[in-house]
């Protein structure tokens, strides 16, 4: 039975992210499995080169001892990261460095299909480039890729009102008091919802056509 891993960077319980990449993953009609990176220790890749002969890492954390293996086995993968700092999360990244275990002489990611999702409120343009890269590197083949929503971490801190570097200020105004529809959710958003499903079934075909 062919199988999909879906990776999502956010550590956010159920936020926008996780619920795009389970759409899309239920969207395909296969068996998937959801892969949260804040529940794994991942360090970064050391740059040892000890993974060369063997495309195995040798550091002792939860990349070698389960993700490694599963993103090599998996049929498909779903990836999303969201921004910090115009650039992609740090989880996002330190787990797709770390595949650099499976690329030295045989690229042994060549060919999977992929689906790529950036999420966030704003500077998701970059993210999605970034993790289009990273496939291209790892000779991944993009079915498609898309942006969900997000909202700035200033409208649920507790301090968005007053900060006075607060995304709420920039974004509606000096004066502006939060208010429920600054908390975007993608339950809510059935454009994204569409583009979520649109994705799962593009990928589906992918796979039986494989």
């Amino acid at each position: 039975m062919m199988k999909i891993l879906a990776v999502s960077g956010s550590p956010v319980k159920e936020g926008n992210l996780d619920k795009t990449v389970k759409a899309v993953a239920e969207a395909g009609g296969l068996d998937y499995e959801f892969i949260k990176l804040s529940h794994y220790k991942l360090n970064p890749c050391l740059a040892c080169l000890k993974c060369v002969e063997t495309n195995h890492c040798v550091q002792k954390d939860d990349y070698s001892e389960v993700l490694e293996g599963k993103i090599r086995d998996a049929d498909a993968v779903i990836i999303a990261g969201y921004p910090t700092f115009a650039s992609t999360d740090a989880r996002t990244k330190t787990f797709c460095e770390r595949t650099y275990s499976l690329r030295h002489r045989k690229i042994l990611l060549k060919g999977k299909p992929a689906v790529v999702i950036a999420g966030g409120y704003k500077a998701n343009q970059a993210v999605e480039d970034w993790l289009k890269l990273f496939c291209k590197a790892q000779g991944m083949e993009v079915v498609g890729s898309m942006q969900t929503c997000g909202h700035p971490t200033c409208v649920v801190c507790g301090c968005g009102e007053e900060c006075v570097i607060s995304n709420v200020k920039v974004l509606y105004g000096a004066d502006a008091k939060i208010q429920p529809y600054m908390v975007k959710n993608f339950d809510d958003d059935p454009d994204l919802r569409e583009k979520a499903r649109r994705l799962g079934e593009a990928l589906r075909v992918r796979l039986m056509h494989n």
